[in-house]
């Protein structure tokens, strides 16, 4: 239970720091220019707390896969990361590249959880769904507000 506890306190705090460290996010997105299928900004941090829990539980399932913990450990790594381009430094286009790598990333740690325990893989499908989104967002901001 302790494992668990912990794989979730990390996750829950990668979201965390990297906001931090950007500053108020929600007012910079605020004043993009959106795309029509734009979510309102209060949505994103509610999302990210369950991405981070769902993700923290796929890692546990699969705590005896060392190649996938090496994974998902550099997965969050880059996720860490994306917030300080896209928001923080105002690299648009560098963090939809970025967001495409990430993709990739989430994609081969879900398969390789995928060799120990399914759930764990399951577990990360809505994770990739988002990111799908969230490329889909990175895009066309960058695209409004150049």
């Amino acid at each position: 239970m302790l494992r668990f506890i912990f794989n979730l306190l990390i996750a829950e705090f990668i979201g965390f720091l990297s906001n931090f460290l950007v500053g108020d996010i929600s007012i910079k997105y605020l004043n993009f220019i959106k795309p029509a299928f734009s979510t309102p900004g209060f949505i994103f941090p509610i999302v990210w707390v369950i991405l981070y829990f769902l993700m923290a539980i796929a890692n546990f399932l699969a705590i005896n896969n060392t190649k996938g913990n090496y994974l998902y450990s550099m997965q969050l790594l880059i996720n860490f990361l994306w917030p300080i381009f896209f928001f923080g430094l105002d690299l648009k286009l560098f963090s939809f590249i970025w967001l495409i790598f990430l993709f990739v990333m989430v994609i081969i740690t879900t398969k390789e959880f995928s060799k120990t325990n399914i759930i764990a893989a399951a577990l990360m499908l809505p994770y990739i769904f988002w990111l799908i989104y969230a490329g889909y967002l990175n895009f066309e901001i960058w695209q409004l507000n150049r």
